[in-house]
């Protein structure tokens, strides 16, 4: 476990700091250890980076915020001009992972919010997958137990629940939470760049990122899957999860993270052909066809 400030990681001696992602393609030659602290989409690029080109190369990961997971688990998704690329293997697995609890200080109370519904996500898309062997889903089950315990706070703990809840579902699959949150993302920060009074204005795109439309689509979904899938409401009753309470926080980050400038439903439809083809959608817990999409709309317009 290594201990200190992030600042401290830059100060040793041989190592570069790298100010964006992108500067990894002009890494230098025989490098040992690439050293990546940031959120998700600065991990899956280094270990994107590192996977592809360099896979002799240890990397030691450490998130500034919790969520995504990606310091846990073999998987590197890339944005490539709002399309999603996404790389499986054990060579996209960081080597090492560590936490500085004092980043989430530096965090605004949205984001605690959508890093717990990205969290969140990840464990109930991975318990009532279609693909999880029974050791997977209890596995899971017990993350998403102590994460209701945990409720919407800042407790450091969310580290590592998120990090286990990421590597199972990793083991698995996700579900049409993911496949919305993959096919709008794009769409939706291009149709909220072009209104600079809001924070979805490209001087504040990271408001509009997957972990808030993770939170914003959990809720709807999982009422969605509950009324269409009596295996989703089997699979929690078997695991002893409270669904009320998994509601109610589901709730309570879904309202806020919707709060934006546009038509959901408009949006949703103009883009269900490709959210009916995502790899998450198509493993669902409830089956998603082209005439569902009434009754999914239904539950966004709560």
């Amino acid at each position: 476990m290594i201990t200190g400030r992030v600042a401290d990681v830059a100060a040793v001696p041989g190592l570069a700091a790298l100010p964006v992602a992108d500067d990894l393609v002009n890494l230098p030659q025989g490098i040992d250890l690439l050293v990546v602290v940031g959120g998700g989409r600065r991990m899956d690029a280094a270990k994107a980076w590192r996977g592809l080109h360099r896979p002799t190369c240890d990397l030691l990961a450490l998130p500034t915020r919790f969520g995504s997971g990606a310091e846990a688990n073999g998987i590197a998704v890339l944005d490539d001009r709002g399309a999603k690329t996404i790389h499986i293997g054990a060579g996209f697995r960081p080597t090492y992972r560590s936490y500085w609890p004092p980043c989430l200080d530096t965090l605004s109370d949205d984001q605690i919010a959508w890093s717990i519904g990205d969290a969140l996500s990840h464990a109930v898309e991975g318990v009532l997958s279609p693909l999880a062997s029974p050791l997977l889903r209890t596995d899971l089950a017990d993350v998403l137990i102590a994460m209701l315990r945990l409720g919407p706070s800042r407790e450091s703990s969310w580290f590592e629940l998120s990090a286990l809840a990421s590597a199972g579902q990793a083991q698995a699959s996700v579900g049409l939470v993911h496949g919305l949150a993959h096919v709008l993302e794009a769409p939706i920060r291009e149709r909220l760049s072009h209104d600079p009074g809001h924070p979805g204005h490209p001087g504040h795109l990271g408001h509009v990122g997957h972990a808030r439309l993770c939170a914003a689509c959990l809720a709807p979904v999982l009422r969605f899957n509950l009324a269409r899938s009596g295996k989703a409401a089997a699979h929690f009753d078997a695991a002893g999860i409270d669904v009320d309470a998994l509601l109610s926080l589901a709730d309570a980050l879904s309202g806020p993270a919707r709060d934006l400038p546009l038509d959901w439903s408009q949006t949703i439809e103009t883009h269900w052909p490709q959210i009916l083809r995502d790899p998450c959608t198509r493993t669902n817990v409830a089956t998603v066809r082209p005439g569902t999409l009434p009754e999914l709309l239904a539950e966004f317009a709560r």
